[in-house]
């Protein structure tokens, strides 16, 4: 299996082709070789290293490597990675596609919590967003895109409406603390909180969100705050 070749040349220290990184795709397609190429960038877990006809990727350092090692071993198993009950992810965003209820954020978030097959790879804000991506884009009411340019910045996730019969559309804004022995402070929450708020005041101001709006549809805008692997904050911003 290609995926399986990947991983041991990564494995090895070598570098991988990619035409290009593909922004949409789900935790169900990621056999397919571009898909998987992308996810693990998305994941943080690989970078560019150069470009001549197509990208190059690559194992940035020791450090990554190691952690690299476990996930690229067991990528054949992905969808034990995965585990998650999609009618249950599909009626949780219907919600939000038509009430704006921000159930299934946290319906995710406590699916990473509970599958310690995935807690082992949260080490940073990218890899939430990755995952995020993966899942959301298992249901057919949005286009997901990832770090789309709005305003002069670049929006962790849109919920761009698919489906006609969708009220909302999304903007969401993560943020990320290192896990420790502690939990976050209220102050730190809160400076995060603020920062993303200008983060989403920025980007609601982008015209293809206003001509959203302007046509009938709502904003919801989202701000997720992650300590490792466990969720502390998820409110409207």
């Amino acid at each position: 299996m290609e995926t399986s070749k990947h991983c041991k040349l990564l494995i090895g220290g070598e570098s991988i082709a990619i035409s290009n990184l593909v922004q949409d795709f789900s935790a169900l397609n990621l056999y397919k070789e571009e898909n998987f190429k992308s996810f693990m960038f998305y994941l943080g877990l690989v970078s560019i290293k150069d470009r001549d006809f197509d990208l190059n990727l690559k194992i940035p350092n020791e450090t990554v490597k190691r952690i690299d090692i476990d996930f690229l071993a067991s990528s054949l198993e992905l969808e034990k990675v995965f585990e998650i009950n999609v009618s249950q992810l599909a009626r949780e965003l219907k919600k939000f596609a038509l009430h704006g209820d921000l159930k299934v954020f946290k319906y995710i978030a406590q699916m990473i919590k509970e599958n310690t097959g995935i807690r082992d790879y949260i080490y940073k804000e990218q890899t939430v967003k990755a995952m995020y991506l993966a899942y959301l884009s298992l249901t057919p009411y949005f286009v997901i895109k990832s770090e789309n340019e709005m305003n002069k910045g670049f929006c962790d996730i849109f919920l761009k409406p698919l489906n006609p019969y969708v009220e909302y559309i999304g903007l969401l804004e993560f943020k990320y603390i290192k896990r420790g022995k502690r939990k976050p402070s209220k102050k730190k929450i809160n400076s995060l909180v603020e920062e993303a708020k200008e983060e989403l005041d920025r980007y609601e101001q982008d015209e293809l969100v206003q001509n959203y709006i302007n046509n009938g549809l709502k904003l919801q805008r989202v701000i997720i705050l992650f300590w490792g692997w466990e969720m502390v904050y998820c409110k409207i911003g």
